[in-house]
């Protein structure tokens, strides 16, 4: 998949393209096909080492940007349980 990584934090000569694998889905989790992503405030204060930096910083790679839209590619049956009680 086409990733833009965060090798190091600091500027925005740390961000990167990359292809990276496809991530394997874990139980309560999804896969989207990402068709469009927005950059907001705490991936700038994420990308400088604040925001959420501390909780990423084992992370690798990081791949920032939370705001997602796209198509959901896939769904394990836990995922459709918990949902269901939502939409109930």
């Amino acid at each position: 998949m086409r990733s833009i990584m965060l090798k190091d934090f600091g500027s925005v000569d740390n961000l990167v393209y990359t292809e990276l694998p496809v991530p394997s889905i874990n139980d309560g989790e999804v896969l989207i096909q990402i068709k469009a992503i927005s950059i907001n405030p705490v991936d700038v204060k994420t990308r400088i080492g604040k925001g959420r930096a501390a909780k990423l910083k084992d992370e690798n790679p990081i791949v920032l940007g939370w705001d997602v839209s796209g198509l959901l590619v896939y769904l394990n049956l836990h995922c459709l349980k918990k949902a269901m009680r939502y939409l109930e």
